[in-house]
């Protein structure tokens, strides 16, 4: 079941469904849910997994679950709105595409923004040499081995505020969805934008040119720049806000166009067939 921690605003007819980066917390995602909000979506985004207050909970954690949790957001959300877009954050991202390729008809855009489709703790640059030949789950096994054997911290990854879920813990899961994930690419036909920072792609985590080559529908990508500047947070975040906003948008008016025109098509068929 999803944990009441989740984040939920009432808005306009057009859902918008934040999926948080797998190990972390919906609160870390407010900041995005009340900017998309102040432009009159409905806003939804579920916890995940099993983060609960601060502890890891007992229980089943992973792609199923994971899954299932944002299928009944999605299906909440839905039932409120007209149309629904999924906007995943890293792992997160991964996921919404899953859960567009099973729930097609209910989702009619993604934005996802700096999406992980390599396994974690494994450099970005080393992955992307493999991930098209190996796998992830074989990764994720080789990289439990190797922790086995090398003593040391085990780091949390993903969240940045009070995700307490070690990377190891969920590396085999994350496998797991990222290689049906992958095997979906190109059955996910539903337009996409991709949101990469500047230093994502100058690290070699950035995931944009695989899922630009194997997704089977329209993609466009922006890259932002987060500076280190005071206040570089808060202007990044509204970049991402806005310019998904646009592409909410633009995706919205291409359905409506194309809704008009299928029933302009009806109309003459019928006149001309009652002719």
């Amino acid at each position: 079941m999803t944990s009441d921690l989740g984040v939920f605003i009432a808005g306009g007819k057009t859902g918008v469904l934040l999926l948080h980066d797998l190990g972390g917390a919906a609160a870390e995602l407010r900041p995005l849910a009340q900017a998309m909000a102040r432009a009159g979506y409905t806003v939804s985004c579920p916890q995940l997994g099993s983060h609960l207050a601060g502890s890891v909970a007992s229980g089943p954690n992973g792609p199923g679950l994971w899954l299932s949790e944002a299928e009944q957001a999605l299906a909440r959300l839905k039932a409120r709105c007209d149309g629904v877009v999924v906007l995943g954050c890293a792992y997160g991202g991964m996921l919404g595409l899953e859960l567009a390729r099973q729930n097609a008809s209910a989702v009619q855009a993604l934005v996802l923004v700096e999406p992980r489709a390599w396994i974690p703790a494994i450099s970005g640059r080393v992955a992307t040499a493999f991930a098209r030949r190996i796998p992830q789950v074989w990764l994720a096994r080789l990289l439990t081995s190797v922790q086995r054997v090398v003593a040391g911290p085990r780091p949390a990854f993903g969240a940045t505020n009070g995700a307490v879920v070690p990377a190891d813990k969920l590396t085999n899961e994350i496998a797991l969805l990222l290689d049906s994930a992958h095997s979906a690419l190109a059955s996910v036909t539903q337009p996409v934008l991709l949101v990469e920072r500047q230093g994502a792609k100058i690290a070699g985590l950035d995931s944009s040119i695989l899922l630009q080559l194997q997704l089977g529908g329209r993609v466009e990508c922006v890259t932002v720049d987060e500076g280190v500047h005071v206040g570089a947070g808060e202007r990044l975040l509204d970049s991402i806000s806005e310019r998904s906003q646009r592409f909410v948008a633009a995706v919205f008016e291409d359905i409506e166009t194309r809704r008009g025109n299928e029933l302009r098509r009806q109309r003459v068929a019928a006149r001309s067939n009652a002719a």
